[in-house]
């Protein structure tokens, strides 16, 4: 299982490997980072391959939503998982209304 984190704190990041390496044993060698969704995409365009990705809603420039629908389009295959600190209502309607399940 190869995972991608999408989120501009390296420190969540970090977090979120961690505890996804040591609570699912998941090898931190399947486990990728991005800062943006420009690397994301450029990571997807030299050929890497993902089976998840755990993606922040409010990323600086391309949101976590237009991320989503990117990934629905073109990539469908990948799962996503939408992460907030902060989610406001018309925010999950719009997930609800791309196919995104809570």
């Amino acid at each position: 299982m190869k995972l991608m984190i999408v989120d501009d704190s390296a420190e969540f990041r970090e977090t979120v490997s961690f505890l996804l390496s040591e609570a699912l044993e998941i090898p931190t060698s399947e486990i990728d980072e991005s800062e943006s969704a420009e690397e994301f995409y450029l990571k997807l365009n030299n050929g890497r391959k993902y089976d998840f990705a755990l993606v922040d809603v409010q990323l600086p420039g391309e949101t976590g939503f237009q991320v989503a629908k990117v990934l629905l389009k073109s990539y469908p295959d990948i799962h996503i998982v939408l992460m907030s600190g902060i989610l406001q209502l018309n925010e999950r309607a719009k997930f609800l209304a791309l196919g995104i399940n809570e």
